[in-house]
């Protein structure tokens, strides 16, 4: 068995960051307003759409 990709290894390191990160947000805005802990939800989604649509397109061109 080979060593992990050290790229893919800082990658599951930074989105367990953000993942703890987004937790403990949520938990502080739900106990604030379920109306703000919605509103960054949605915002958040919304980027994330946009940045999943870029990189599906930026594949799709180098694949062609």
């Amino acid at each position: 068995m080979s060593a992990p990709d050290p790229s893919a290894v800082r990658t599951a390191g930074i989105q367990g960051v953000f993942a703890i990160v987004g937790g403990l947000v949520a938990g502080w805005l739900y106990d604030r307003s379920l109306t703000a802990l919605a509103v960054v939800v949605a915002i958040t989604q919304a980027v994330a759409l946009v940045i999943l649509v870029r990189v599906v397109a930026q594949v799709r061109r180098r694949t062609v």
